[in-house]
């Protein structure tokens, strides 16, 4: 019995980080897609770098469907499609920085919706991205 309840509380721990790929804030993809794209619209930029975790979780705050449109920006020289010099120039410092049109710069994991918030990317404008589904 322990044996069992020893393997059974290994194989929830593993799987336990696995994801369908959907987002993690309670989004839909839909919009998680809508956001990533209003984002990318309105000039709203991430910075990160390819072995960041906090880059990682925010990449998943949006779902695997949503992060080809995120508007993303490789800081470490190693990274794929890098802007290295980009980063020095803009004095990016932690991993992830937003940096939105008015200038203003977080520099942190954000829910989508305080993304959506801060960029002023309001649920009817979102709209025109064919979202399906909103909550």
């Amino acid at each position: 019995m322990k044996k069992f309840i020893a393997v059974s509380a290994f194989c929830l721990l593993a799987f336990a980080g696995c994801s369908s790929g959907a987002p993690s804030g309670g989004e839909t993809p839909e919009k998680a897609v809508a956001i990533a794209k209003c984002l990318e619209d309105k000039g709203v930029e991430m910075y990160g770098a390819f072995w960041c975790p906090h880059c990682k979780d925010q990449k998943k705050a949006f779902g695997s469907q949503a992060e080809e449109f995120i508007p993303y920006n490789e800081c470490d020289a190693r990274g794929e499609n890098e802007v290295s010099e980009t980063c020095i120039e803009l004095e990016i410092e932690g991993y992830p920085t937003w940096i939105f049109t008015d200038g203003s710069r977080e520099e942190r994991v954000l829910p989508l919706t305080e993304l959506q918030e801060i960029s002023g990317c309001s649920d009817a404008e979102i709209q025109k991205y064919n979202v399906t589904s909103q909550e």
